[in-house]
């Protein structure tokens, strides 16, 4: 909810839909006050990590005409989105069709961090090649698979036509991965799933960077370990949006996004279920 407040802090006409699960009696309320729709798409069978990625998805699935810009929970604008287009433009005229974050400010691969999309880190090369091929199909080198951009899946951003081509495979992977025979291997995130979409759909889905302004991540780029009490304004100047990621529940990352939610004039029921971040 702090994610589309500080949205409406700096933009107060871009189309916003939020896409939940299970809608409190509060949410069209709050709906009203900031300005946007709420989607219901119920995923049942599973536990809320999971459900929360295959809703994330298939959001995706259903990006609506023109460019679209998805925005995980745990965000918070700094800037106005609309400076996006302008700066990482995307669609036809351009030679790129959605944008993602690549750098970190380190760009990683799967043999480095992007190990730990699997249950057991010490697997070799050799080893991660064959369970995804025994997963998914068809067989990859480990040359290609080391060279597979590893992009964050928490902003995206591209035409609607673009998400909902990548969304589809990408939604099958995922559902796979976590019901397959070979679920017990992989730490059920989304992103490792969107990496082979990519892959396979390198020579028709055009995509690029995302500056690391539109996805600044306190946790990779400052090095800032969870749990840390203050953040210096100025180690976030000219970032946009700031993803909080493993530092959600830091006090300082609580102050902005209470702040959000009060310039937004937005108040939480307590007991309502509604997530914040």
């Amino acid at each position: 909810m702090a994610a589309i407040c500080s949205l409406r802090s700096y933009n107060r006409t871009a189309p916003v839909r939020l896409f939940v699960d299970d809608k409190p009696p509060e949410l069209d309320t709050i709906a009203a006050t900031a300005g946007f729709t709420v989607e219901v798409r119920h995923v049942p069978g599973y536990n809320e990590h999971v459900r929360s990625r295959m809703l994330k998805i298939r959001a995706m699935t259903e990006a609506t005409s023109g460019t679209c810009l998805h925005i995980d929970a745990d965000t918070l604008l700094l800037d106005d989105i609309a400076d996006l287009a302008e700066e990482s433009p995307v669609g036809p005229g351009t030679d790129t069709d959605v944008r993602m974050l690549l750098r970190r400010p380190k760009v990683q691969t799967l043999w480095t961090n992007g190990r730990h999309n699997f249950t057991d880190t010490g697997l070799s090369p050799e080893d991660i090649a064959d369970l995804i091929r025994e997963t998914f199909g068809p067989a990859l080198t480990t040359a290609e698979l080391g060279a597979m951009p590893c992009w964050n899946s928490g902003v995206v951003y591209g035409t609607g036509a673009a998400l909902r081509r990548i969304a589809h495979p990408w939604l099958d992977r995922y559902r796979h991965m976590v019901t397959g025979p070979t679920r017990d291997r992989f730490v059920p995130n989304d992103q490792l799933c969107l990496w082979l979409t990519l892959l396979a759909a390198r020579d028709t889905i055009r995509t690029g960077e995302l500056p690391l302004r539109w996805n600044f991540m306190p946790g990779r780029a400052l090095r800032l370990a969870p749990g840390t009490r203050d953040l210096d304004d100025t180690e976030l100047d000219g970032v946009a949006l700031l993803h909080l990621s493993v530092n959600k529940d830091d006090p300082w990352a609580l102050r902005r996004r209470n702040a959000a939610l009060a310039a937004a004039g937005v108040t939480l029921p307590h007991g309502t279920g509604l997530r914040c971040l």
